[in-house]
């Protein structure tokens, strides 16, 4: 016991002693410099550098001070010393006016990561004063004219969907470039897709349980616009919307024996290829289970940054049914061997009229009507563009297409783009 009361005791003098100059008994003061706005001025005190872009000196004893600014391409106002006197226990302003004197330009243009393709008409913001950023009021490309010397940020404003597809462009972050006195500064901005997830729904057109994992489905999609797809397998054979390459795609997932046509029920769903998944499978349209349809979707978004994938999956529309696939291989995955699959998807099917019966939807959307693989071999560091056509649609009806890579060993879906 005594030993605890000795380090308590020790613990309060340390505290005491340790804060004297700033709580108990302060003798001690601080300078704010206020530039107003501008940064990396250099800052003197009593004639000494004491460092760039500072907005405060101290703590400092009380006194009188001389502080002094420098920037080059700046006329500072006051531009000799600033006399100072810093008062116990509190902060006084050294109140400086910088103004550019001389000026420079920005050069700004985005392109397509992968494509390569210019990306026109995203606002450029540009960093007025730390932390703020105001509008220049030009769209890429552009060269912004009479900036102040020295480092500054620029910011681009949401790029929205690229030309051809659904998924939109990363943000990319904030931009550093210094600006150089009668000279142009390129600034080059490679944009990448935001990171997509597939989510696939075995099902068919009378399943009594299949309608609340429908509407699930239907809510996620319009809810992550760009960032999630949606495939409706239907596996019944005796009924529309079959086709027999469906059933193998389920038993893809599901190792149901070929002789059981019942497994393994409806709805049947999975996550981005379930990988890491126990189960894979999400069987059925309780609750719980729809909830994890969220989780999953959650993980599997933010499962790697998507300015540093490994891989980059972008696809670039021709018309309704047909396009490339670029592939861009960033760096070195496991995940092999691979296939690209492009799949044709139907939307708005009317039940009633359309399908020749009655269903327990009055409408089906993303059920799959055409799909085209293609084996694919990594090749790190390398962009790879695949021709694909699905063929002419079948009806009046909106389609879209959706493409994925996928690990063949481990159902992995390594990337995702379409059209919405």
């Amino acid at each position: 016991m005594r030993i605890t009361r000795l380090a308590v005791t020790f613990a309060v003098l340390a505290f005491s002693i340790g804060c004297q100059d700033k709580i108990a008994a302060p003798t001690q003061g601080f300078i704010a410099i206020d530039t107003g706005g501008v940064s990396g001025a250099d800052v003197y005190l009593d004639g000494e550098f004491q460092g760039s872009g500072l907005d405060e000196l101290g703590p400092l004893p009380a006194g009188t001070y001389a502080v002094r600014l420098e920037r080059t391409d700046y006329e500072v106002d006051p531009a000799t010393d600033l006399t100072v006197t810093v008062v116990p226990a509190e902060h006084v302003t050294a109140r400086f006016r910088l103004e550019a004197i001389a000026f420079g330009s920005i050069a700004v243009v985005a392109r397509d990561e992968v494509t390569g393709e210019e990306v026109t008409g995203i606002a450029i913001s540009r960093e007025t004063s730390p932390g703020t950023f105001e509008s220049t009021g030009f769209t890429t490309p552009a060269t912004i004219d009479h900036l102040p010397t020295g480092p500054t940020k620029i910011r681009l404003a949401s790029a929205g969907l690229a030309p051809g597809s659904a998924v939109p462009y990363a943000a990319v972050g904030d931009l550093s470039v210094n600006v150089v006195r009668d000279e142009v500064a390129d600034l080059a901005v490679e944009l990448a897709p935001e990171r997509a997830v597939l989510g696939e729904m075995f099902t068919y057109s009378l399943c009594p349980n299949c309608p609340p994992s429908a509407e699930k489905l239907q809510e996620m999609y319009a809810d992550h616009a760009g960032e999630m797809f949606v495939i409706e397998w239907h596996t019944w054979s005796i009924l529309p919307l079959y086709d027999a390459r469906w059933k193998v795609r389920e038993r893809f997932y599901s190792g149901c024996p070929e002789s059981d046509a019942s497994c393994p029920g409806w709805p049947a769903t999975v996550m981005h290829g379930g990988d890491g998944d126990a189960p894979a499978l999400m069987i059925g349209s309780n609750d719980a289970t729809l909830l994890e349809y969220d989780r999953r979707f959650e993980a599997r978004q933010t499962a790697c940054d998507p300015l540093s994938c490994p891989v980059v999956l972008r696809w670039v529309a021709t018309d309704v049914s047909s396009g490339t696939a670029w592939i861009k291989w960033r760096s070195a995955i496991s995940a092999d061997p691979l296939t690209l699959n492009a799949v044709l998807l139907e939307n708005d099917i009317e039940t009633a009229t359309e399908l020749g019966g009655p269903g327990n939807q009055p409408f089906f959307e993303f059920a799959a009507r055409e799909i085209q693989t293609v084996s694919v071999s990594r090749q790190d560091g390398t962009i790879q563009s695949f021709p694909i056509d699905l063929g002419a649609p079948g009806s009046a009806n909106p389609h879209t297409v959706v493409v994925f890579l996928q690990s063949e060993a481990t159902h992995e879906i390594v990337a995702v783009s379409g059209t919405r």
